[in-house]
């Protein structure tokens, strides 16, 4: 098997429990069968994602759950250390236990910055052949990632032209 890294950035700063569950819930299925249709055609092996609260913890929890059906492992890109010290405590519970179940951590750095979040973006860019961005409500945020994983030459995977985009990649 080819091997192939899958980076998931996703723009999106918010919390899900602001939004409407049934609407969520939604989407996190649209994101896993996207994910399931990435691991049946191109066979990736190795999915990083840009931890942050929110749909990414969501994310990487759907990853570690589909190693039981896929042989693929998890990588958590960390911004920094005490990201989680304002999050509440079930937040954090499931932060950690994501964590310490993933198959490698990856700390971009020990403290916060004004970058930190940008750089951590940049680790995943850096690093993955392919990166499915779920854009935000804010679009400038998932454009600058897009403009980057552009400028080095990655194969980038919108949910909305999903399909179109993942024919072209070869």
């Amino acid at each position: 098997m080819k091997e192939y890294s899958c980076g998931i950035i996703s723009a999106q700063k918010w919390e899900l429990s602001t939004y409407d569950k049934l609407y969520t819930k939604k989407l996190l299925e649209e994101i896993e069968s996207l994910i399931k249709t990435i691991l049946i055609k191109k066979e990736f092996t190795h999915f990083i994602v840009a931890m942050q609260l929110g749909f990414p913890i969501d994310i990487a929890k759907m990853i570690l759950h589909l190693q039981q059906q896929y042989q693929i492992t998890l990588e958590c890109a960390i911004p920094f250390e005490n990201q989680h010290i304002t999050w509440n405590e079930t937040e954090r519970n499931i932060y950690f236990d994501t964590i310490a179940t993933c198959n490698k951590m990856h700390l971009t750095q020990t403290h916060f910055s004004v970058d930190c979040f940008k750089k951590n973006i940049d680790y995943v860019i850096s690093t993955c052949n392919t990166l499915f961005i779920i854009p935000s409500i804010f679009p400038c945020d998932a454009n600058d990632a897009i403009i980057k994983a552009n400028k080095k030459y990655r194969h980038v995977i919108l949910p909305a032209d999903f399909e179109k985009t993942f024919l072209t990649l070869h």
